[in-house]
């Protein structure tokens, strides 16, 4: 209770230390034009906090790589701090107030890490689409930059989000090379690499008899991952309900064996 106690005090010195709240300074700041009232010190505060604190390089990264708000993602991180705050207050307990520190900070870097495994994959899950469309534009003897444009309208979900930049970026004569490489860039898949490299090669040195045709083995690896990715997601509801069925069969038979124990040892120390 003392250290929450504590915590807030330096909390507010540092607020009021922020803010100057003196004659003098609001004096030197209204001839120098950089006055600001005290609620937008305050508000300034509280986002350079957040910014430093919050939102690290790498958080930033990888809320840009998904699209995810940052706004979104800043609520929920200070719903959790705010309300291990109030549990820690309420019940006088440093180590739970911790606790909800630790426990807000590892579920927001975990689920956010989720979020970002889910989406690469994803993006994994479309390249297969990806080379067969280029392949077949290469062979109605499309450029590279035609080829590029013309498979947008065959890409869906992240891929072909991301896919949709790069096209706009290439409508607004950005040159080619440099667009594969900002998506290349963007999304860090290692495979959606390879395709750019040998997009920026065939662009360079023009295409060979057989487009992609040293990719063969990587396509089959990334159709290997979509058909257990199809299992797991058809074997998963099955295996929840079977679960659920069997504990729903042997909780109360467990549950009956703990309170037979539970009486005998009674029984026994009263005896």
């Amino acid at each position: 209770m003392i250290f929450l106690c504590l915590l807030c005090g330096l909390g507010a010195v540092m607020f009021y230390h922020a803010l100057s709240i003196n004659e003098g300074v609001v004096y030197r700041e209204q001839v120098l034009g950089t006055y600001r009232p005290p609620i937008e010190k305050v508000r300034g505060c509280l986002l350079f906090l957040v910014n430093k604190v919050l939102l690290t390089d790498n958080v930033t990264k990888r809320l840009e790589t998904v699209r995810a708000s940052k706004k979104t993602y800043i609520q929920r991180i200070l719903m959790g701090l705010g309300l291990a705050v109030l549990m820690g207050l309420e019940l006088g307990s440093v180590g739970l107030f911790l606790g909800g520190v630790l426990f807000t900070w590892a579920w927001s870097t975990v689920s956010l890490s989720s979020r970002v495994k889910r989406w690469r994959e994803n993006v994994l899950m479309e390249i297969p689409t990806l080379v067969r469309m280029l392949k077949i534009r290469f062979a109605v003897f499309d450029t590279v930059a035609a080829a590029v444009t013309n498979v947008a309208d065959s890409l869906s979900g992240p891929l072909g989000k991301e896919w949709a930049v790069t096209v706009s970026e290439l409508e607004n004569r950005i040159p080619l090379e440099s667009v594969l490489d900002s998506l290349a860039k963007r999304v860090e898949v290692r495979e959606l690499t390879s395709v750019v490299n040998r997009l920026k090669s065939y662009y360079h040195m023009g295409l060979p008899e057989v487009p992609f045709g040293d990719m063969d083995s990587m396509l089959v690896q990334i159709q290997a991952i979509q058909r257990r990715a199809q299992i797991k997601r058809m074997t998963t509801p099955l295996m929840f309900y079977t679960g659920a069925g069997f504990l729903t069969l042997v909780a109360p038979i467990i549950v009956a064996v703990l309170i037979m124990m539970f009486h005998s040892m009674i029984s026994g120390v009263i005896i």
